[in-house]
C-alpha cells in the first residue's frame, strides 16, 4: 500500500480554540466524533457517538442519567441538560489542570470570539472579566463559564434562558445574562 496523500490537521488545542471562539458547530460535531471513537477505539455512528460521550462524562463523575445528549454542537432541541449538568462539567474543567486549556479557549468579553462584540459584555464592568461559551438559537440564550468579581475571586456560572421571543429580546434594554452578571460582579 502506497500513501497517495497525507493531511495533518492543526493541533487539537488550536481546533478547540477555533471551535469555542467562533462557535463552530460543525467542528464541535467532528471533535465529538473523533473523541468518542478514540474513547471506544472503533468507528461509531451518530447515536453511538453521543452514548460514548455520555459514558466519558460519567467516567469523570458527571451524572447524566436524567439528561439527554443528542449532538455535540448543542443545536438539537432534543438536548436536555440542566444548568446543574453544565455546572458539573465546568467544575471538572476548572478543577483539573489537564483541562485548563479549555478555560483559556473560552471567548473573553469585549476581547475575543462570540463575546467580543456582545452587547453589554464589550464594556465595563463585564469587559475582560467574563470568559464563557455562548449558545443560542431561536428562543434560547445560554452562557456558561466564569467571571472575575471585583473581589478578585473567580466564579463559575451557568445561565440557561428559554422561551425568549424575538419581541421580548427587542424590548430588553440589556440581555438578562449581562444584567445578572453585572449584579454579581460586586460579590464581597
Amino acid at each position: 500500500l502506497a500513501i497517495i496523500a497525507r493531511h495533518l490537521s492543526a493541533p487539537l488545542t488550536d481546533l478547540i480554540d477555533e471551535m469555542l471562539l467562533k462557535s463552530d458547530n460543525l467542528m464541535a460535531e467532528a471533535l465529538l466524533r473523533t473523541s468518542a471513537e478514540k474513547y471506544v477505539n472503533h468507528p461509531l455512528n451518530f447515536n453511538q457517538t453521543t452514548k460514548a460521550f455520555v459514558a466519558m462524562l460519567q467516567e469523570l463523575g458527571i451524572d447524566l442519567t436524567i439528561a439527554n445528549v443528542a449532538d455535540g454542537s448543542g443545536l438539537s432541541r432534543y438536548n436536555l441538560l440542566s444548568a446543574e449538568h453544565v455546572m458539573s462539567v465546568l467544575k471538572v474543567i476548572a478543577s483539573d489542570p489537564s483541562y485548563q486549556f479549555l478555560i483559556n479557549s473560552y471567548p473573553v468579553a469585549g476581547k475575543s470570539g462570540t463575546l467580543k462584540y456582545k452587547r453589554y459584555f464589550n464594556k465595563p464592568p463585564l469587559k475582560h472579566k467574563v470568559m464563557a461559551k455562548t449558545g443560542s438559537m431561536l428562543g434560547v440564550a445560554n452562557l456558561a463559564g466564569q467571571f472575575v468579581a471585583s473581589n478578585g475571586k473567580t466564579y463559575l456560572f451557568v445561565l440557561i434562558e428559554n422561551g425568549l421571543s424575538p419581541q421580548i429580546k427587542r424590548m430588553q434594554k440589556a440581555p438578562f445574562s449581562a444584567v445578572l452578571l453585572q449584579g454579581l460582579m460586586d460579590i464581597p
